[in-house]
């Protein structure tokens, strides 16, 4: 007998083939997933409760520390304030004129005749009172010399703004002229 199937294309019945099906291949794969998945969830929870215990033995470690930590913070503050006096100091010290080198730079300098009197160091300036004498009648010159070389040392000159020559006195000492001569040099304000 012949079968004549007058239903429409969409509604007939298809005849199945022997290929395997996308949604055949899904189900082997199902499986897989969910082990996958149960597998990386049994990981990361062995990874958090071993990382749980770990911290939990740090914060036991870090609490029998505090009075340690705690003393090493009072120390910390302790320095702290130290440094904050040794800025202070250390802010005097760039601030201080040696005056060492500058007496030892006048005593290079000296010229034959000159002697000091005095030599004053204050908080602003630097006061030489000194004496000259010269059997060529030349005291003047000597000074001038003197002066000159001290303000041209740039060492000398290094801390102050200026090295000025003040009063000159002349006086006779028994056939002599002696010339008393005062030399200032302001400190520069820092």
């Amino acid at each position: 007998m012949i079968e004549i199937n007058l239903l429409p294309e969409d509604l007939k019945i298809k005849k199945q083939s022997n290929q395997p099906s996308p949604l055949d291949n899904l189900v082997y794969l199902i499986p897989l997933i969910l082990f996958v998945v149960v597998v990386a969830h049994l990981y990361l929870g062995l990874v958090f409760i071993s990382r749980s215990q770990i911290l939990a033995g740090l914060e036991r470690k870090w609490k029998t520390l505090e009075p340690q930590r705690q003393e090493v913070q009072g120390m910390k503050s302790e320095i702290n304030a130290g440094s904050s006096d040794a800025r202070i100091v250390q802010g005097y010290l760039s601030s201080r004129v040696l005056i060492a080198p500058k007496l030892n730079k006048l005593s290079l300098g000296l010229q034959p005749g000159i002697w000091f009197n005095s030599v004053t160091f204050g908080r602003s300036s630097l006061v030489v009172k000194a004496s000259v004498v010269s059997l060529k009648m030349d005291e003047m010159a000597v000074i001038n010399t003197f002066w000159e070389n001290l303000k041209n040392d740039k060492d000398f000159r290094a801390d102050f703004s200026s090295v000025e020559l003040g009063a000159v006195q002349r006086r006779l000492v028994g056939s002599y002229d002696v010339v008393d001569f005062v030399l200032t040099a302001a400190i520069t304000p820092k």
